[in-house]
């Protein structure tokens, strides 16, 4: 198919553009305008506060080089418009030119010329050779029609070429217009993205998503609209998992492989579920079992983040039994088979397990330690008979392996059967999945940096930020006396408090430390921090 241009359609294109160019203006330098002036009003002081200041850090650092993004690339495609207006001039009064159809009619007219220019010429050697004056004239006349319609002819060749040359002209002129400027969108469109993703905490600090750093909001990273959205996505997958580095990219691999042909929109919600059949050691890696000679039950080989740990391997195989090994062979499949079913119950097309992580290796151990392996699997759905068919196969009471459907981190809550109801000594609440609802004087959040701290650490940490609080908020400090308030300042915490590890990421809450010490409970400390 040829080049087609439309006056009319390239009008609409330049004054949708032009609107749309004029309204991001309007807009992002409304935004600009509002960060600077909280900027300048925390720098002035008229601000004033620990949140503020480290709110400060989310402006500058995040929303004014996104808006300055966003601001060039709208500048750089401004210009390219006018580039294309000038183009446009040039054609415009053409109205529609079509170079298909243009070329058909040239095509024609030169047919159409040649066999008028051989007639004239066939009518010009028989005037030449025939000497009656009567019929001479008549030839004479005929060969003067014959050259005024190749005259014609001759005008609509060179004005079909003329909008040929115009055509193509406009083309070459346009051609590479926006390729920068939308290079440049998709740059500060990536930066949009992942501030949209960006946790604000309520002290004023934020949190990246998982795998990304301050270099997106600088650089582009040669990535689709689609791969960016993966990108998030993952990192919501990783969310609360506090996986080390390495164990990032290996799950942003294994992640990947498997949801390869999965619609992204089902990405979430398969991602919730395959969580569930990680596999974790104490430090966070992710695990893998790999039976040695298949069928044999010969042994097993332990994947950490995907490459081989001698001392995991060997602490499995010295600790599971050659029944075990043998079961844990024959059930490898219809592990994957349970998986794949319950996954597809969900509605998740495009799945397919086999050669991932998940279709050998849903069955992995964690929690090394002296007391026994402990190997976990999980799933939901229609796909749960058939993984506990394979699971119950495996487990023995009472042996240093067990196996089970817990969570990410295979632990159980302590009193969780009290959920809806209230904690018989002290009277305290729990929730509907099995959490104390503790009466709090303070809550705030930890920096994710400081998650996997000791429980030292996290109570100084949130007992100065309740002090720097409560110094600008006479409300708060109204709660206290001037001697707990110095030992708050401290980072120490009045014997008649503690602070509770909320099951939130990263959340602590002042409470009654006779309270907290008899209500029995699973905290935060055993499932986003160091605990875990």
């Amino acid at each position: 198919m040829g080049l087609i241009y439309s006056s009319s359609d390239s009008d609409q294109l330049m004054q949708a553009l032009q609107s749309n160019l004029q309204a991001g203006k309007e807009a992002t330098q409304q935004l600009k305008a509002g960060s600077q002036t909280v900027i300048s009003a925390v720098n002035g002081k008229t601000l004033s506060g620990a949140a503020y200041t480290a709110g400060k850090g989310l402006f500058s650092e995040l929303v004014l080089p996104t808006i300055g993004k966003v601001t060039t690339a709208m500048g750089e495609i401004e210009a390219d418009l006018q580039a294309y207006r000038s183009a446009d001039a040039q054609v415009a009064s053409e109205g529609l030119l079509d170079e298909d159809k243009l070329m058909q009619r040239l095509a024609t007219k030169k047919a159409m010329k040649a066999s008028v220019d051989a007639s004239a010429s066939f009518v010009r050697s028989l005037s030449r050779s025939n000497p009656v004056a009567s019929l001479l004239d008549t030839l004479l006349n005929a060969q003067a029609m014959l050259n005024r319609m190749s005259n014609d002819l001759d005008n609509d060749i060179r004005e079909i070429e003329k909008k040929l040359e115009k055509l193509h002209n406009f083309s070459s002129r346009t051609n590479g217009l926006f390729s920068n400027s939308l290079n440049e969108m998709k740059l500060a469109m990536q930066g949009v993205l992942v501030l949209n993703n960006t946790v604000v905490n309520s002290d004023g600090t934020y949190t990246l998503p998982t795998g990304v750093d301050k270099s997106w909001f600088t650089s582009t990273k040669g990535k689709s609209q689609k791969e960016i959205q993966q990108q998030l996505v993952l990192s919501k997958g990783m969310t609360g998992l506090h996986l080390p580095k390495e164990a990032q990219k290996y799950y942003e691999e294994i992640m990947r492989k498997a949801l390869e042909n999965v619609p992204l929109e089902n990405w979430e919600t398969a991602l919730k579920e395959l969580n569930q059949l990680l596999i974790f050691d104490d430090e966070g890696n992710i695990l893998r079992v790999l039976p040695v000679n298949m069928g044999a039950g010969n042994g097993v080989i332990i994947l950490k983040n995907g490459v081989n740990n001698p001392e995991l391997t060997a602490i499995a195989n010295r600790e599971l039994t050659k029944q075990q090994r043998e079961l844990l062979n024959q059930s490898l499949l219809q592990l994957a088979t349970g998986v794949t079913t319950a996954l597809t119950g969900l509605g998740i097309t495009g799945l397919d397990l086999a050669g991932t992580y998940f279709s050998g290796g849903t069955l992995a151990l964690t929690g090394i330690t002296q007391a026994g392996v402990v190997a976990g699997t999980a799933t939901t759905g229609v796909g749960l008979a058939i993984v506990s068919d394979a699971v119950s196969k495996m487990g023995v009471a009472n042996s240093n392996v067990s196996y089970s459907f817990a969570n990410n981190y295979n632990q159980q809550l302590k009193n969780g059967h009290l959920a809806g109801q209230n904690h018989p000594t002290t009277d305290v609440p729990f929730d509907s999945d099995g959490f104390p609802i503790f009466e709090s004087e303070y809550k705030m959040k930890l920096d994710p940096a400081d998650f996997l701290k000791t429980r030292k650490t996290h109570f100084s940490r949130a007992s100065k930020d309740l002090y720097n609080q409560a110094m600008n908020d006479s409300n708060l400090a109204s709660k206290f006396t001037a001697e707990e308030l110095a030992i708050f300042k401290k980072g120490g915490v009045p014997e008649n408090y503690t602070w509770h590890h909320h099951q939130d990421t990263g959340v602590m809450e002042l409470v009654d430390s006779l309270i907290h010490g008899k209500t029995g409970h699973t905290g935060g400390f055993s499932i986003w921090g160091r605990g875990n």
